[in-house]
């Protein structure tokens, strides 16, 4: 098996609860606790609560939660590193706040009748919307996700997107074919994070949009997969896993062969997932392990 050069970094969500334990809209942050942002040029609905040089770290609002920008890094130790020094900027910037704290749960009940569209004020309309930035689905024939109005639904979700930044050798391809990169994705880390989640109720509910096996966006640096919930990334043994696992994936992308037999395992990978099979996930993931 060959060994690559490779950065992986992520973007969690982390949703806010109060005493109601219900999700916590950031905005409210501003609105209520007079909490002073920075403008965010490149996102401008994303008002921005803290950020750092060294490690580089984004605290920012993202809708119905608080997601953070975590410097890429070729080592799980150092991913793992950079993933607590953002954590800490979220419990700093609550902890004025008794009524309020960070969630871990990839899911979280919402407030249909409090923060709708006409008590938060249409420059928050992301607080009521699905899939306000595009991204795709590589199981799915229409691959660009719509938009989807979410102003009475009961709750609000959290990711933990993968960032992988591939090798400069294999850019151009996964330029070409970033579905089929998802794809082998969804075998390894797919599986990987869906049997290791210790949140079983809440992933259930997140399949209902955001956790399906083939969820994407293609990047400069590689492929942001987005199917995983924020579970893993406080896990540090699944962090190295998935760093284990992302030179399988790699190679998996590389080797046509190997690419072959990864995806025979993709369909029932789409069922485990979809189902929450987290057994059958796990038995997927060694599957493809063996294979390279």
């Amino acid at each position: 098996m060959k060994t690559y050069n490779f950065l992986i970094g992520t973007d969690p969500e982390f949703g806010i609860i109060d005493r109601s334990n219900f999700a916590y809209p950031p905005v409210q942050l501003v609105k209520k606790e007079r909490i002073p942002v920075e403008d965010n040029l490149e996102k401008p609905d994303h008002w921005i609560f803290s950020k750092l040089v060294k490690p580089k770290t984004l605290l920012h609002m993202d809708g119905s939660a608080l997601e953070l920008e975590i410097m890429p890094s070729k080592h799980p130790a150092q991913l793992w590193e950079n993933l607590q020094v953002g954590i800490e900027l979220i419990d700093n910037l609550l902890k004025p706040y008794s009524y309020l704290k960070r969630s871990e749960l990839p899911t979280l009940p919402w407030d249909i009748n409090k923060y709708t569209l006409k008590n938060m004020g249409p420059q928050f309309i992301h607080l009521t919307r699905f899939g306000c930035d595009a991204d795709f689905d590589a199981y799915s024939d229409n691959k660009k996700q719509d938009e989807e109005d979410a102003e009475k639904h009961p709750y609000r979700y959290f990711g933990g997107h993968i960032h992988l930044g591939v090798p400069t050798k294999l850019k151009e391809k996964t330029k070409e074919l970033p579905d089929i990169l998802a794809i082998i994705c969804s075998v390894y880390w797919g599986n990987l994070c869906t049997s290791r989640t210790l949140y079983d109720e809440e992933e259930r509910l997140r399949l209902y949009r955001y956790g399906k096996p083939g969820r994407f966006r293609p990047q400069p640096h590689g492929i942001e997969y987005r199917s995983p919930s924020n579970s893993w990334v406080t896990n540090i043994n699944t962090i190295k896993e998935i760093y284990e696992s992302a030179n399988y994936i790699l190679n998996a992308f590389d080797n046509e062969k190997i690419g072959r037999d990864i995806f025979d395992l993709s369909e029932n990978t789409f069922k485990a997932i979809t189902t929450f099979d987290k057994e059958e996930c796990n038995k997927l993931y060694n599957e493809a392990l063996r294979i390279c």
